[in-house]
């Protein structure tokens, strides 16, 4: 008989770090985001070429909001060039709360906190203002979930688009009505249809692996098939069921599988590339790579061993060229040195012998003086007496 285990956290259970189900990730959107290539591209060209009026269109759970999201991301650092206004939620029912949140974009952030012209204002002199500071930007208004726009947002979106020539509407709705038409030329047509089975599947395993979890555990792939056929292949229904199928398999699955191990030629080129590494470096005294494959989940290990790499043919080769040519000059100097002491104390002598002349040349004039000067005091006593 077996005894089936309680389970308090689920997520823990299958590997998860957090709920990989939930709608809105924390993640970027970008790490999410399967399949809709042509429709990302047909977005950014409608950014690009400044195409002034846009619909996306889709039953409910079908990723227009995912698609939103991501356009939101991809502009988020061109505040300088483009100003985005994202509307959704209660904002778009209210028409005070739409007003307000256009002009929080069209204003400067001095005109927010400190001058604040719009409170100086009537209210029939609001709308002709936010159209004289929109009709200086470059702005790209934003509404899901569109349907619900209140009949006084719907008209100043038409003013918007009739007088600022750099104004921008893309709606997200789940049915185009003669209203909406209303507006101008759709040029972006975007219409979401079902997403494949595969890329449903993809979608799964990519949640699931971005974490922490093992490929689709707990779900086989004829599991993860019968979820998509549940979902009627819609993408957030698909969430919401898989997520509850998760739920009650972690009750009886296993431990979540671990990763097979990695294969040995895998290995060898590691060792390889690091050798590279190795001779390349060009150090006296470096650190070698040394790898070392385990028993445990096909890990490797890696050792730094000091040790003093052989000296290449090339760098010995200049080193003897080198010490050869230290050798010549060496002999150089030392017979330059010998031949000028030569010459040096040769020239010492004739300068010692011309001093002593001279200085015996001086004692024998000293002494004629001193003889004349002798006789001279001689006959001066001869004088006198």
């Amino acid at each position: 008989m077996s005894v089936v285990g309680f389970v308090l956290d689920w997520q823990k259970k299958l590997g998860y770090r957090e709920d990989p189900f939930i709608e809105r990730p924390k993640k970027k959107i970008i790490e999410f985001l399967v399949d809709r290539e042509e429709e990302r591209e047909r977005l950014n060209l409608f950014v690009i070429k400044q195409e002034r009026f846009g619909i996306i269109q889709g039953v409910r759970g079908s990723g227009k909001t995912t698609l939103l999201n991501w356009l939101s991301q991809q502009l988020r650092f061109s505040f300088f060039t483009l100003k985005v206004v994202r509307i959704s939620g209660k904002p778009v029912t209210s028409s005070k709360l739409f007003f307000k949140t256009l002009l929080d974009a069209a204003l400067n952030p001095i005109e927010k906190t400190m001058t604040k012209p719009h409170e100086k204002l009537k209210k029939d002199e609001l709308t002709p203002f936010l159209l004289q500071k929109l009709r200086k930007k470059r702005v790209l208004i934003i509404i899901d979930d569109a349907q619900l726009l209140a009949k006084e947002n719907r008209h100043l979106l038409q003013d918007i688009l009739h007088t600022c020539p750099g104004g921008q509407v893309l709606l997200a709705l789940e049915r185009v009505l003669k209203e909406h038409e209303s507006y101008g030329k759709d040029e972006l047509k975007v219409v979401l249809e079902d997403m494949p089975t595969a890329a449903l599947r993809d979608l799964i395993q990519k949640r699931i692996e971005l974490v922490g979890g093992y490929l689709t555990h707990p779900f086989d792939k004829d599991e993860l098939n019968k979820l998509v056929v549940r979902s009627k292949k819609n993408p957030v229904r698909l969430l919401t069921i898989a997520r509850d199928r998760a739920i009650e398999l972690s009750i009886k699955a296993g431990p979540p599988p671990k990763p097979p191990k990695p294969e040995t030629k895998h290995v060898e080129k590691m060792q390889q590339s690091l050798t590279g590494m190795k001779s390349a470096a060009g150090k006296l005294v470096q650190k070698s790579i040394k790898i070392e494959t385990g028993n445990s989940g096909g890990r490797f290990s890696i050792k730094f061993v000091d040790e003093e790499p052989p000296e290449p043919p090339t760098r010995r080769w200049k080193k003897e060229k080198k010490e050869k040519k230290k050798e010549k000059k060496e002999e150089l100097d030392e017979s330059i040195l010998t031949s000028s002491t030569a010459a040096d104390a040769e020239l010492l002598g004739e300068i010692v012998t011309n001093a002593e002349e001279s200085v015996e040349d001086e004692e024998d004039n000293s002494i004629e003086v001193e003889d004349v000067i002798q006789s001279l005091v001689e006959e001066l006593d001869e004088n006198k007496r």
